[in-house]
């Protein structure tokens, strides 16, 4: 993380989530550290304290896509408007915010779209995430956060004492082809996702990563001068994973 002021922004992050006492648990696909500046990032959720813990858990810069309402904040929107978010409001600007959006492609960035209902029918920001990914030919990265509602529950303005996690996936692409018919393309772009966003799993609940339990390779027999092949054991399969249990606190249509 390169960037000063997304360096200033984790640090305050981490200095807000401490104060309450919100430790965070990450867990990131080792693609995502070797990531090329330009993909799209898409978030379940969409309230300030999503905002923080993305800030934490995704180790390079990205420049969200936010409610108007964010930037009239008194000092925030300053500081969200320095740092290059973008303001959309969801049926007017889609057009020109996708030209914005991969205007900040080319300036080495990743742009960031909340889905505060993914599993919806409709939902304006899983759209316009495919749709930005679509047309710009460019990385579709799923990050799911988890425990939010526990956190803060609905009604709540201050949050409880409790972990939040982060599930950063593999980085996958949109099919490159020419297609007559870019409508149906992005919705089945949305479709995917959308199913790889909720099928990231809690950090908390997820198997630890299985060992390679694999045996030395060839060994020198004393006995007769030459090698022993000694067969590799196959690594036991990790245990199927409970049901999750994600949330978010409040959302960006």
């Amino acid at each position: 993380m390169s960037d000063p002021r997304f360096r200033w922004a984790r640090t305050l992050a981490r200095l807000v989530l401490g104060a309450f006492d919100l430790p965070v648990v990450v867990r990131t696909s080792p693609a995502v550290e070797d990531l090329a500046p330009g993909a799209v990032v898409v978030v379940n959720g969409g309230g300030l304290f999503e905002l923080l813990t993305v800030l934490v858990a995704f180790p390079h810069p990205v420049r969200f896509v936010l409610p108007p309402a964010c930037f009239r904040w008194p000092l925030v929107g300053r500081v969200l408007a320095g740092m290059g978010h973008l303001p959309f409001e969801p049926g007017r600007d889609g057009r020109s915010l996708v030209r914005r959006g991969r205007g900040l492609f080319r300036t080495g960035g990743h742009v960031g779209v909340f889905c505060p209902d993914p599993a919806a029918a409709v939902s304006p920001g899983l759209q316009f995430a495919a749709r930005l990914a679509w047309r710009a030919r460019c990385p579709v990265v799923p990050l799911a956060l988890f425990g939010l509602d526990a956190v803060l529950p609905p009604g709540h303005r201050l949050p409880r004492v409790g972990t939040l996690r982060a599930r950063v996936g593999d980085p996958f692409r949109p099919p490159v082809e020419p297609s007559r018919r870019p409508g149906a393309e992005i919705r089945r772009l949305a479709t995917e996702i959308r199913e790889r966003l909720l099928g990231l799993p809690d950090p908390l609940l997820e198997p630890p990563p299985v060992p390679d339990r694999r045996q030395p390779g060839p060994v020198e027999s004393a006995g007769q001068g030459g090698q022993a092949d000694r067969p590799s054991l196959p690594p036991f399969p990790p245990d199927p994973s409970p049901p999750d249990d994600r949330g978010g606190s409040g959302g960006i249509p």
